[in-house]
């Protein structure tokens, strides 16, 4: 085995000359380069050729890895939350301009409800805070059934 050959390959057997030929040997074809080990840029997680850019990087994700998943969200502890504080549901399910706007505007109807109570008024108000909140409840429930759904999960 000569230095330029891969490890494990044998040497060509040069073939026995016809009759009548001189003995003289052919030369021979340079043995084929040995292959460089890969870059760490230049494969596994990325792809052969493409080099990782610095991007995101996920808590979990390794080399390896399967897709990620996402975690199922729960309608009952959505429901819960937002029973006890208006629109944590809804923060709870990843919609925090929703969950604003609900808290934002149950903060609002309880502010008319105290002003209407100077002058004895206050009680109008009792009846649409009291839909309103059922109402918010109920939406943190589907908002997160409808996040499961989108993402494959059944809820």
């Amino acid at each position: 085995m000569t230095q330029h050959e891969p490890h494990g390959a044998t040497p060509a057997e040069p073939t026995p000359p016809a009759s009548g030929e001189p003995t003289a040997h052919a030369p021979q074809s340079p043995a084929p380069a040995p292959v460089p080990a890969p870059h760490p840029t230049d494969g596994g997680q990325y792809g052969q050729g493409h080099q990782h850019t610095g991007g995101p990087q996920y808590l979990g994700a390794h080399q390896g890895a399967g897709p990620m998943s996402v975690a199922a969200k729960s309608p009952a502890l959505a429901a819960l939350a937002s029973f006890f504080i208006t629109g944590l549901g809804q923060l709870i399910n990843g919609q925090g301009m929703r969950a604003l706007v609900i808290f934002g505007t149950q903060v609002a109807m309880v502010m008319v409800s105290i002003l209407l109570t100077f002058i004895l008024l206050g009680w109008i108000m009792w009846l649409p805070i009291t839909i309103f909140q059922l109402w918010q409840v109920y939406d943190a429930y589907k908002g997160a059934q409808n996040w499961n759904a989108q993402h494959g999960i059944i809820s």
